[in-house]
């Protein structure tokens, strides 16, 4: 028994229930079953409508299930829109906690995003729970520990798009050795990254627990690593980009977004340009792969610092 029972609730009076359960496609063997070692993340689920809410879920089991096919895997999904979240019981049976995208902003006066910002910084920060943030999440984490987000002022960027690496991004964000590079032929710079986005906010400001670790023209911290003052090793890493766009059931969802995005007055021919850039390889992959590495299924040594 994994000891997932219920919430803590943000708001007093609100309904209690327990987590949805979604699990892997490969089954945990007797050893991993009797070791303990499935890995365990709780998702904050933060939205629960329209075509995103139809299919985050779907896409992040995807995600793990493809690019993650020898491992096992249990994602305990909380509604955080409906003030769900994993009480300190749920915490401690889990290696840690994903914040995916919304179509909310984090700056917004809404309650449940300012009960998901408490819980960031009381639950998840104060016990430097090991967390991933995708575009919304990225944007909540700097929000709630003291940095700035606004409207992105060229507005809408979604599509794939590049941003470069820097501080030591490599550590995290590449597969091979930590701290080491790649030749890379499909770039012209072998320093970038190449996701697939869509977002109107962009994180302006980072709080100061956080590094900066890839930017763009288009947007001001593409990605973003937090540290504790003791430690070398970073305990969140968050991303504007969206990993889960990378499966079969995320690039329909993007593609039914954009179809969206033409009915609110978004420029037909940069909507186009946005389609057609999905067809370009990503690093989604490998990116998935080496922060899901980093977080939590070989966190590094101490001697793996960043630059």
């Amino acid at each position: 028994s994994l000891g997932l029972y219920g919430f803590s609730m943000a708001t007093s009076g609100r309904r209690r229930s327990g987590p949805r359960t979604h699990k892997s496609r490969r089954a945990p063997t007797k050893r991993e079953e009797a070791e303990g070692t499935t890995l365990r993340l709780a998702v904050l689920n933060c939205e629960d409508h329209g075509v995103y809410g139809r299919d985050v879920m779907r896409s992040l089991c995807e995600l793990f299930d493809e690019t993650l096919p020898d491992v096992s895997w249990r994602l305990f999904e909380y509604n955080a829109k409906q003030f769900q979240f994993p009480s300190d019981r749920d915490l401690e049976a889990v290696h840690g906690v994903i914040i995916p995208g919304s179509r909310s902003s984090a700056y917004e006066d809404e309650p449940w995003v300012a009960a998901l910002l408490s819980f960031i910084r009381s639950r998840i920060h104060a016990r430097r729970i090991k967390t991933l943030g995708l575009c919304f999440g990225h944007q909540a984490i700097a929000m709630a520990l003291g940095g700035v987000v606004k409207k992105n002022s060229p507005g809408l960027r979604a599509g794939a798009n590049e941003f470069r690496l820097m501080n030591g991004a490599e550590c995290v964000l590449l597969l091979e050795d930590r701290g080491g590079r790649r030749d890379r032929p499909s770039r012209t710079n072998a320093d970038t990254l190449r996701l697939l986005y869509h977002h109107g906010d962009v994180v302006d400001r980072l709080p100061p627990s956080a590094r900066l670790l890839g930017v763009s023209d288009e947007c001001p911290c593409d990605a973003a690593a937090y540290f504790d003052s003791s430690s070398s090793v970073a305990y969140m890493v968050t991303l504007q980009a969206h990993l889960e766009f990378e499966t079969k059931v995320g690039k329909k969802c993007l593609k039914d977004i954009l179809d969206s995005d033409a009915q609110k007055g978004i420029s037909a021919s940069y909507l186009e340009k946005c389609r057609e850039s999905m067809e370009l390889e990503t690093d989604s992959v490998e990116a998935t792969q080496a922060v899901v590495r980093y977080l939590w299924l070989d966190p590094p040594k101490p001697k793996h610092r960043f630059r």
